[in-house]
């Protein structure tokens, strides 16, 4: 369980997130984030449209090693009589 402190700014109020939680849910400044309001609860949720190219090619690792044969076999001189 997380605790954090309203602050005041302009006509606004703001929550800080604790480091450890905001990794936990990859978390970076300017992502945006859901609020639903059940009752007197608060709920958040990252939303999760925006992907950084890092994190694309770590989650997606196997496929970087396909797109190098991929290319290989792109790049190659014609060996008959291909038509490209």
């Amino acid at each position: 369980m997380y605790t954090t402190t309203a602050h005041h700014e302009g006509d606004s109020v703001k929550l800080s997130l604790p480091a450890d939680l905001q990794e936990r849910l990859h978390l970076e400044e300017g992502d945006e984030v859901r609020v639903v309001v059940e009752g007197d609860h608060l709920l958040l949720a990252p939303l999760r449209n925006r992907y950084s190219m890092e994190q694309l090619l770590k989650e997606h690792a196997e496929i970087a090693d396909q797109l190098e044969d991929d290319r290989a076999w792109l790049d190659a001189k014609p060996v008959g009589r291909e038509i490209l």
